[in-house]
């Protein structure tokens, strides 16, 4: 009944950050909130719900494109 409960409120945490915090993020945030619970209980919760974070895209630069059939200058 407690790790539903907890549950509940990691869900409301990740919808608040636009499912972008990870485990370590939301159990400081609960931290704030006044819950008392540990980091490795919100990972293994979120893994087990299914809550994954939305990852940044890699930066790829944009470089010479040297496959072309145009002449050489």
């Amino acid at each position: 009944m407690a790790d539903l409960a907890l549950l509940e409120q990691i869900k409301e945490i990740f919808e608040q950050s636009r499912q972008t915090y990870g485990s370590y993020r939301i159990f400081i945030a609960l931290r704030k909130q006044g819950t008392r619970c540990g980091h490795k209980r919100v990972a293994r919760l979120m893994r087990q719900a299914e809550i994954r974070p939305k990852t940044k895209q890699r930066f790829r630069a944009a470089t010479t494109d040297s496959n072309h059939n145009l002449p050489v200058a």
